[in-house]
């Protein structure tokens, strides 16, 4: 069965519509340039030497992990504001939890009807409602513009010369993405970034592990302010399930991997009685959430989906807008979104350019694939913990909530 048949793409002023609208604008400027001077004159070497350029348009051509890509480069920077009803790709039946043999977990299931047990709860690879790029601020009306910088567009072949998958790639990308996520595949990496004044933010949960945890849940988040104050909080979060185990394929919850660290680092700020009150808490914390001091380094690691009963696992809808590249003036690096009909590995970074020796790649496997890696978003605990509310993306009031 072909996979790309049992795709459905809903490209109602999507991005690749609009991109590839914004090219041809482009292209047909510069046909009409060229017919309003079609005549040619030439110049002397010397006046050549003084005119630099780069093409608009360039095509590169290179093998890479067992492909052949063609990857056409634009030379653009676009600012734009979009909204997409529904971003939808990657519509087929997928297995989760096959009932007889695990190995065909993660893949198509081209004969189920949808009823069988074990499939994937949701429908799609990436489903995003509402979807939009860009954002408009509520005070002055004044469009806030997701910035996009040397887009490209990739095609993978395999050995037989078969199409495999298909690419848009943006060179940088900052500025607001919104959505209903409903489900998502691929990679986003997420960076924690606060100060230990955070953890005021956080509600320790007593049903997650019991009250003793729950107690010095509490105590962590009413003294951890306190005694440690500006001191530098950070941790990443990616797509998981239920258990704090990473979920790349038609996940629904974001959160903190079981087992990975929340880390504040004092600088050498703790005084003897704040250090032992620290230490104190550091022993009576249960072995699971191995919690330790190392000097000025104080971590705390996650078990399943808490810390202390602090909940660290939460639904991708609680996260109505994402702003790309924060503190970043040229934005993030390596987003694109894809389609493979097998798995495909793409060129993330080159050595000397696109086309030239590939220094890293993001291995994707068949369906559609939304990758957002290098910390491409920071949020602060708060935003972490507690979500972070929709920006507003349309200048009319339609009552949907984008207004």
């Amino acid at each position: 069965m072909n996979y790309v048949n049992k795709t459905r793409y809903f490209l109602r002023n999507s991005i690749l519509r609009g991109l590839l609208a914004g090219y041809l604008v482009v292209l047909v400027c510069v046909v009409l340039s060229f017919s309003a001077f079609a005549e040619l004159q030439p110049i002397s070497d010397s006046e050549m030497s003084n005119v630099t350029g780069q093409a608009l348009i360039s095509i590169d051509k290179y093998q890479y992990a067992g492909h052949d890509f063609t990857r056409i480069n634009l030379g653009l920077d676009i600012e734009t504001q979009i909204n997409i009803d529904t971003l939808e790709m990657g519509t087929y039946h997928r297995w989760e939890n096959h009932p007889s043999n695990p190995g065909l977990n993660g893949t198509m299931c081209a004969t189920c009807t949808g009823a069988e047990a074990g499939l994937e709860a949701q429908g799609s690879d990436i489903k995003i409602d509402n979807f939009a790029l860009g954002s408009i601020d509520p005070g002055t009306g004044e469009i806030q513009p997701f910035s996009i910088t040397d887009p490209f567009i990739e095609l993978a072949f395999d050995e037989s010369g078969a199409a495999s998958g298909f690419r848009v790639g943006f060179g940088k990308a900052k500025g607001w993405l919104s959505g209903d996520i409903r489900s998502l595949t691929g990679n986003v990496d997420i960076s924690i970034q606060d100060t230990a004044r955070g953890l005021a933010e956080t509600q320790p949960n007593c049903s997650l592990s019991g009250a003793w945890s729950c107690l010095l849940g509490g105590l962590l988040g009413a003294l951890g302010p306190t005694l440690l104050g500006d001191a530098p909080l950070g941790s990443d979060a990616l797509l998981v399930d239920s258990e704090g185990q990473p979920d790349p394929i038609r996940a629904t919850m974001l959160g903190m991997q079981s087992g990975s660290a929340l880390t504040v680092d004092s600088k050498g700020e703790l005084g003897f009685f704040d250090g032992f009150l620290v230490n104190t808490l550091i022993f009576l914390t249960p072995s699971k959430y191995n919690a330790s001091r190392n000097g000025d380094i104080i971590k705390f690691h996650s078990s399943g989906c808490d810390i202390l009963t602090i909940n660290l696992c939460f639904p991708l809808t609680n996260f109505k807008s994402f702003e790309l590249g924060r503190d970043k003036p040229e934005g993030t690096d390596g987003f694109f979104i894809s389609a493979q009909t097998e798995a495909v590995e793409w060129a993330q970074t080159f050595q000397d350019g696109p086309g030239s020796a590939v220094t890293s790649g993001q291995a994707t496997g068949l369906g559609s694939y939304f990758n957002l890696p290098n910390n491409g978003i920071v949020v602060n605990l708060d935003e972490a913990l507690n979500g972070i509310p929709r920006l507003r993306t349309e200048y009319i009031d339609r009552g949907h909530g984008l207004f």
